[in-house]
């Protein structure tokens, strides 16, 4: 259905290379602006930093997220981190919530929290709390909320089917496979890195946003 305004449009827009180079796949031949989205930089944190043990996914609960790989890879480090837990905080449009629980009880499970979606202050609040920011997506044209994580100081785990390779470039998080295997070596890394380091990618997560994207 959309096809057909795509191909009369003089110019596209994509928010990403990936996007772009997707768009070329699809036969889509009119010339392409790269344009991300903007992210607004929070004031800075004026309490003292907190050394937080919490992995966070903020996000739709929906299957094409790549949820049920992400509770995979918790199960497969859950035993080795002790004092840290999974929060999956975000709005139920399908009802996959409870398929989620289901699968937290079936992998046995001890700490993962499931909480209702968040906006504004509140959204920014969650980001800046969590110790890690996890988008385990398969396939994701921009992913928002990496952008939105970092400008909080919150470093990220995300995995190759999304646009954040320079993550590792920029030493602002991990970039990942999209199976268990990949995130849970992600978890590993991430949570055993010092909280010193992880506050200073943070702070560069930070200002590579206000520089590219603000």
């Amino acid at each position: 259905m959309q096809r057909p305004a795509l191909e009369a449009a003089d110019c596209l827009q994509a928010t990403s290379e990936v996007e772009c180079e997707d768009m070329r796949k699809l036969g889509l031949n009119a010339p392409i602006a790269v344009i991300p989205h903007g992210v607004t930089i929070p004031a800075p944190q004026t309490a003292s930093p907190n050394d937080s043990k919490t992995v966070l996914y903020l996000g739709r609960l929906h299957p094409e997220k790549g949820l049920s790989t992400l509770l995979y890879a918790w199960r497969d480090v859950e035993a080795s981190l002790p004092d840290w837990s999974l929060r999956i905080v975000g709005p139920d449009p399908v009802g996959y919530r409870a398929q989620l629980k289901a699968l937290s009880q079936q992998l046995q499970i001890q700490r993962v929290k499931y909480d209702a979606a968040v906006y504004g202050a509140e959204n920014r609040q969650v980001l800046q709390e969590a110790a890690l920011l996890v988008l385990p997506s398969p396939s994701e044209n921009f992913g928002m909320v990496v952008g939105e994580a970092l400008s909080c100081g919150t470093p990220v785990i995300a995995t190759n089917g999304t646009p954040w390779a320079e993550l590792k470039m920029r030493r602002a998080g991990w970039y990942c496979g999209t199976d268990a295997s990949s995130i849970a070596d992600a978890l590993r890394s991430a949570t055993s890195t010092h909280f010193k380091e992880r506050q200073e990618m943070g702070e560069r997560g930070r200002e590579w946003m206000r520089m590219n994207y603000g």
